[in-house]
């Protein structure tokens, strides 16, 4: 993944308190990615994961080879029951849109407190 570095403003202040961020080793990583084209498969694709437990903030960053970054998506969550293993499978479903034909894109999937 390409990333582009965050710019400030260039003074030294102290950031406000947030939040204590999500355990790492408890957070259950992006798994199962992949594409679909969407409704419009000219100009959309649907960007799919799914996790073993939920989580917070599922999204999706779409930008260009060049580090910057265009949309950031919001995945829509649903879950079910996996019939071999009784286990209740949570997947990830953001669209993707106004994309351009034959334009290459960089993406990633992630939630909180997962590499994406």
């Amino acid at each position: 993944m390409v990333t582009a570095p965050l710019l400030g403003t260039g003074d030294a202040e102290a950031a406000p308190a947030s939040p204590p961020s999500p355990d790492p080793v408890a957070t259950p990583p992006v798994a199962g990615l992949h594409l679909q084209f969407g409704a419009d498969s000219s100009s959309e694709m649907v960007v799919s994961w799914h996790t073993l437990q939920p989580v917070r903030n599922p999204r999706v960053v779409l930008g260009r080879l060049d580090g910057r970054l265009e949309q950031t998506v919001e995945a829509q969550a649903a879950s079910y029951t996996d019939a071999e293993s009784g286990q209740i499978v949570y997947a990830y479903h953001a669209k993707l849109g106004q994309l351009q034909a034959d334009s290459p894109y960089l993406y990633a999937a992630m939630h909180e407190g997962a590499a994406p």
